[in-house]
This record gives structure tokens, sequence and C-alpha cells, in this order.
């Protein structure tokens, strides 16, 4: 999984799952780094605690799948199961950057696993991910009950 720096705050705001062996147009290519374009990064886990804690710094894989008896995906947060006749595809933990972070990038349901590429564990500049929570006290708009102020929510990538 690629993204923009966590502390930059241009490039693109969504998450990248990039292939393993990418196709440059080699009679193109300028060659050495450019200050003028967008540059991604790595994406690791971030999590001093709760879900994941024992992964951090390792970076996150992603995956593109094919489903040719589905139509429609539904990333459903707050929740570890699908509404009525939608199938599961997978379920786990919605995660994102930082709050604090500049870049608003798209949330992500990562699996229950919280699945890493072998041979990381570094923490090196890049993308974080953070399990998200739900702020629901001091008068926010979203309902403390049946929602827990400070719970690390759940997510399910569903399919119909």
């Amino acid at each position: 999984m690629a993204g923009s720096r966590h502390s930059h705050a241009g490039n693109g705001y969504n998450y990248l799952c990039l292939p393993g062996v990418p196709t440059y147009d080699s009679g193109r290519v300028q060659p050495g780094v450019q200050a003028d374009r967008g540059y991604l990064h790595h994406t690791q886990y971030y999590t001093p605690s709760g879900p994941f804690e024992d992964k951090r710094f390792q970076d996150v894989p992603c995956a593109v799948c094919l489903d040719e008896s589905h139509n429609n995906v539904l990333l459903y947060p707050a929740r570890n199961d699908c509404p009525g006749g939608w199938d599961v595809e997978y379920h786990g933990y919605l995660m994102s950057p930082r709050y604090s972070t500049d870049r608003v990038m798209q949330h992500v349901c990562v699996d229950i696993e919280g699945r890493v590429m072998p041979g990381t564990s570094t923490d090196v500049a890049g993308q974080h991910l953070y399990p998200v929570e739900v702020i629901c006290s001091n008068g926010n708009s979203i309902p403390c009950l049946p929602y827990v102020d400070g719970y690390e929510l759940t997510c399910a990538v569903c399919a119909i």
C-alpha cells in the first residue's frame, strides 16, 4: 500500500495498491528525484496501542480483488457484518492517518488479521495508518449511545 508522506501537504489523497513490478515509459523518464513531482511512500501501521499494536512500523500490504459475481462493493464502517442481502468480503478495523495530519486521506478497512509485508519493522517516514474511533462527547454530532467515545471502530467490506 502506498500514499503520500504523512507530513507532506500536497500529493493525491488516496491510498494506492501498487503492482509488484511497475512498467515505465523508458523513453520519457526523467532520472532522479524531481522537486516538481508528487511522491509516493510506503504505508505503515503506526499503532502504539489497540488493534495491531504488535505490528507497529510494519508495512501494510494491499490486494485488488475481482469478484465476477458482485456488481457493487461498499465499505461499511462501524460494523463487522453487512446489510441484509450483501455478502461479507472481509471485516476488520477502520483505519486512516492520524487526526492531526494536514492531508485528508480516505478511510480504509484493514483485514482483521492485520497482515504485514515480510521483513518490515522500522519506522521510516511514509504514510501512517491509525485505528479510527468516534468522538461523541463534548457536544459532537455523533450520538454517544449507541456509539462509545474512544472505542476503535470495526468495518466490513460488503458486496452485492
